[in-house]
């Protein structure tokens, strides 16, 4: 997921996250660092504030931009 993340390949990320769901993993804190970095980084600003959303939905307060660095 990460490296799809990194080489801007988003509808790869995504299909991740289908197989994560299909063997039943959950998704982490990491997980949605990976996301939220993605998205910003490829310019695509409200789907990072989406995933940014979700992810305090799920109890995971965090500080996006400071936590997760490549």
């Amino acid at each position: 997921m990460v490296m799809y993340g990194q080489q801007n390949r988003l509808e790869e990320m995504h299909g991740v996250l289908d197989e994560m769901e299909n063997f039943r993993f959950s998704r982490t804190r990491k997980t949605f660092l990976i996301m939220y970095k993605a998205y910003y980084n490829t310019g695509r600003r409200p789907e990072a504030a989406m995933v940014q959303e979700l992810g305090l939905k799920r109890c995971f307060l965090v500080t996006f931009k400071l936590t997760y660095t490549t």
